[in-house]
């Protein structure tokens, strides 16, 4: 099939995938909701609201920050184990190496990546409009190295749903699908130089042209640069023979025929066989892959709410700065409303002039607003602990976690599904690993004592042995939390000292304990040092003394002296020897 003939089909695949999102509502309402959180939130002005006050009172911002947050607070990591336990120890050695590996080289790519950034914004269109996606892609123009010099990278980034189109949206499992389609935007300079490396006739790049499919859903989308001509480029993921594949194409012209996503290694055999896109849905729809968010939901009320602020506003305006009543002929300048400003009344009775009194704002109105508010709290599990306002200050700790245990109890269901997602992250990361790092690379990996370490890492040495993933939660327990809290309240009264107070610590909320034993030995071992050095210069004084010969009584004094003075040091070292024996133990 020729590039302009296979690129109409994928066009007609994308149109397909276009329509289902519309008739789900899907142009629409993501669009709306990402305004009424960016703080869009009024209509706009006619002839009939020019004067009505317009107060933004964000609600549905603090809603999906608060959610976001509760989501996102754990730090996470992912550890590699092997799949399976191999009889010959050679190869079990390699194998758990490789997991040293994969797990050390994961923590460093967590950082390249600033991964928590995307995963907060992964987090973040979840909760809004109700699908985060989370996208993988090779940079083979990243370069880096100084001893080992190697060449491309892993790079990730966050897809907005409405660009984002599957096979099958009825499927809930992105692996499932036939084939998955990425809509961008790119300049046409862009797209033929990338025609052009792929060796695509000259003829056919001169198809490459600006179009106008540019849907502007949003309202920083609309606004375009105008110099820069634009064209929608389609990336197209599929399976084939169980292998994942790709292709880039225009709506004429496919630039990147159908390729293997798994780049070629003489030698190796090894397939990247996931799609590098890992998706989640805050709440699930029947029958569908995009999930509900919360937006929606808080929508109809954060307008209500300001609507009645906004009334309210104008009544006090209204009350403050009220409309003149006059007869006619009563008022013959002109009224500025300046304070203090002498209006005379010309009507013959002097009664030509008074204000018209607005009525009062009832305050079922302000009242009906908080009601709403907590409602809403109430609906969506947005409670006073779990967006972090104050609690009480005599509180104990036990009733405090209690609390926090029952805020959390509505979002656990959530956060399943990003630990569910983050897990898909790593299984994507290790075919990564494996396919594309086939260069020796340094990394830098702290040991067990905490030293910085120097390895050479090669994912492509353990493409052959399969691994297994866990995604571990980095915090604190409840129980851990309790024996901090006792342990504070325990040297408080001083019933244990510092040293005792580190060593009963757990690790969890400690995690630098080591490094304090550390400093503490040190410390302990300089004043030993110290103290040595004395007893060396008093010895010297004793040996002086006794080498000399006159006053005896003069040398008898000052080796008394000397001699007291090796006791108490003596008594020194006794006590540092016996913290030394101690801080070993720790």
């Amino acid at each position: 099939m020729d590039r302009i003939t296979k690129a109409g089909e994928i066009w007609k695949q994308y149109l397909d995938g276009v329509k289902y999102q519309q008739s789900m509502g899907f142009t629409t309402d993501f669009p709306k909701f990402i305004s009424f959180k960016e703080g869009d939130q009024w209509a706009a002005v006619t002839e009939n609201t020019k004067n009505l006050p317009r107060p933004v009172f964000n609600i549905t911002e603090m809603f999906i920050r608060s959610k976001r947050a509760a989501v996102t607070n754990q730090g996470l990591s992912l550890t590699y184990t092997p799949l399976e336990v191999f009889d010959d120890a050679n190869q079990q050695a390699k194998a758990e190496q490789g997991a040293k590996d994969f797990t050390d080289f994961a923590k460093i790519m967590w950082e390249n990546l600033d991964q928590e950034d995307l995963n907060n914004e992964f987090v973040d269109d979840a909760v809004t409009v109700g699908t985060g996606i989370l996208h993988y892609y090779w940079n083979p123009n990243k370069k880096g190295g100084n001893q080992l010099k190697w060449n491309g990278d892993m790079q990730g980034e966050v897809l907005d749903p409405l660009n984002v189109f599957f096979s099958n949206p009825q499927r809930r499992k992105v692996q499932d699908q036939e084939w998955v389609i990425i809509q961008d935007r790119m300049t046409v300079k862009e797209a033929r130089d990338l025609a052009r490396r792929e060796e695509v006739p000259e003829e056919l790049v001169r198809l490459i042209g600006a179009d106008n499919n540019e849907s502007g859903e949003y309202t920083a989308e609309t606004k375009e640069v105008t110099d820069n001509d634009k064209i929608t480029v389609l990336l197209k993921y599929f399976k084939k023979d169980g292998s994942v594949y790709y292709s880039k194409s225009t709506s004429s012209l496919v630039i990147v025929e159908d390729r293997l996503l798994t780049p070629e290694v003489e030698g190796s055999t090894y397939k990247m066989t996931l799609y590098p896109i890992a998706l989640m849905s805050c709440i699930r729809r029947k029958k569908c892959i995009y999930g509900l968010g919360y937006a929606q939901d808080v929508i109809a009320i954060n307008k209500a709410v300001n609507q009645l602020k906004a009334m309210q506003l104008l009544n006090a305006i209204q009350c403050g700065n009220p409309a003149l009543v006059t007869r006619p002929n009563a008022i013959r300048q002109k009224i500025t409303n300046q304070g203090g400003q002498i209006i005379t009344d010309y009507s013959p009775d002097g009664n030509g002039i008074r204000y018209m009194q607005p009525p009062n704002f009832s305050t079922i109105f302000s009242q009906l607003g908080n009601e709403m508010f907590e409602l809403a709290r109430t609906t969506t599990g947005v409670t006073d602990v779990s967006t972090g306002e104050t609690l009480g200050a005599n509180m104990a700790a036990s009733a405090i976690i209690a609390l926090q245990n029952q805020a959390k109890t509505p979002i656990k269901e959530l956060q399943n599904r990003y630990f569910s997602a983050i897990k898909e992250v790593g299984d994507i990361w290790l075919e990564f690993f494996k396919a594309y790092y086939n260069m020796d690379r340094n990394m830098i990996v702290e040991d067990e004592d905490g030293k910085a370490e120097n390895r050479v890492f090669n994912g492509s040495n353990y493409a052959d042995i399969d691994y297994k993933l866990k995604v571990e939660v980095a915090v604190a327990s409840d129980k851990e939390t309790l024996a901090v809290s006792l342990l504070d309240a325990m040297r408080e009264r001083e019933d244990i000292n510092k040293e005792q107070y580190v060593e009963l610590m757990p690790d969890g909320a400690m995690p630098f304990k080591a490094d304090i034993k550390e400093i503490w030995k040190k410390e302990k071992q300089d004043v030993l040092v110290q103290a040595l050095q004395q007893i060396q210069q008093q010895q010297m004084i004793i040996d002086q003394l006794q080498g000399q010969q006159g006053n005896v009584e003069q040398s008898n004094a000052m080796l008394g002296q000397a001699l007291g003075q090796i006791k108490q040091q003596g008594e020194i070292i006794n006590q540092m020897g016996g913290m030394g024996n101690e801080m070993q133990g720790m």
